[in-house]
């Protein structure tokens, strides 16, 4: 899983770039595959690969307010992805993004019991609140999560000079 880059790249990479370029290996060695192949994959992985791979599950979602409350109800279908998001953050210390996210479960579940809508004017007040509110913090996330891979680069890229 680890990315060839030679040095002066990886210390130019801004937190953004770092996360995805040192993200997208995983990515695309996960794509297609069964649960349990991909299971197995990250099961071979350190905790921070794995980390950083959960979190980038979740990135999508800072796309669109229509796309956050997709990945939302995508994720809460897919409890081991769930679970596996929510134990990144607590990886990276990210109380922030936590509490976000069971704040946006709860919205979403509790609109999915009830049948609601999405056109539902307090649904779409809810999700929106939610969604500026993630867009607000994601950044601080992946700030985090380039503070861990520039501290553990082995852990991701094979440095070239």
């Amino acid at each position: 899983m680890l990315l060839e880059m030679e040095k002066g790249q990886f210390e130019s990479f801004g937190d953004l770039e770092l996360f995805l370029a040192c993200s997208e290996p995983a990515v695309r060695r996960l794509s297609g595959r069964e649960p349990a192949a991909k299971k197995e994959i990250m099961d071979e992985w350190s905790e921070g690969q794995r980390a950083t791979c959960l979190f980038r599950v979740l990135y999508p979602a800072s796309g669109s307010e229509k796309d956050f409350r997709a990945w939302l109800s995508y994720l809460l279908e897919q409890p081991s992805y769930w679970d596996g998001v929510l134990g990144s953050l607590r990886f990276f210390g990210d109380a922030a993004m936590l509490s976000l996210l069971e704040d946006a479960r709860g919205v979403v579940e509790q609109a999915n019991r009830s049948g609601v809508s999405d056109e539902d004017g307090e649904l779409r007040g809810q999700i929106g609140f939610l969604y500026e509110n993630f867009r607000a913090i994601v950044l601080e996330s992946i700030e985090r999560i380039a503070v861990y891979i520039r501290s553990h680069p082995d852990q991701f890229v094979r440095l070239s000079h």
